[in-house]
């Protein structure tokens, strides 16, 4: 998917944004900020049981943070819990 098409849909997600100079966050941290999960025990319970993605990628551990080499586009993140709730990361 090209990066403005790409960029539109997730524009549609519950978002963080960060600058670009910013370390980016753990993905308790991005997930409790974009909303997706209610709070960060709530974040850290969902990677337990197996359901906390980024990009599709299932995080394993709550220590798990993005780096440069995860990012789409070199902008974009995709935060998922379990199969339906969508959150995005935007780098400005």
């Amino acid at each position: 998917v090209d990066e403005d098409t790409l960029g539109a849909a997730l524009g549609q997600l519950p978002k963080v944004e960060l600058n670009k100079n910013e370390t980016i966050p753990s993905w308790i941290e991005l997930a409790s900020t974009s909303g997706i999960v209610k709070s960060k025990s709530d974040a850290r319970r969902i990677i337990k049981e197996g359901g906390a993605y980024l990009n599709n990628q299932k995080i394993t551990s709550e220590d798990f943070a993005p780096n440069e080499n995860d990012l789409i586009h070199g902008k974009f993140l995709v935060l998922r819990k379990g199969k339906r709730d969508l959150g995005a990361v935007f780098l400005k």
